[in-house]
């Protein structure tokens, strides 16, 4: 059986290829507004992320740099004191 003839052996019909043409159109057009809503939702997320990442970054360093602060603060007391 070739590649383009029907189950009888027959090339399909011009109106059955119309038709198996629109299906696919449509489903293709389907796919691609589904796909282009993905993508939005995708990029919109990945810049939130980002901007959380970016955030929580930030705030641990400043927990890291009062934790070193508050450490010399208190060498700094233990110093004074011996003195």
């Amino acid at each position: 059986m070739g590649r383009n003839q029907g189950i009888k052996g027959k090339p399909p019909k011009l109106d059955d290829l119309q038709v198996k043409s629109t299906k696919l159109k449509k489903k293709y057009n389907d796919l691609v507004s589904e796909h282009n809503a993905f993508v939005t939702k995708r990029d919109t997320a990945k810049k939130y992320t980002r901007q959380m990442r970016n955030y929580l970054q930030n705030k641990e360093q400043q927990e890291r740099n009062r934790q070193y602060q508050e450490k010399k603060r208190k060498q700094q007391m233990k110093k004074d004191n011996l003195e």
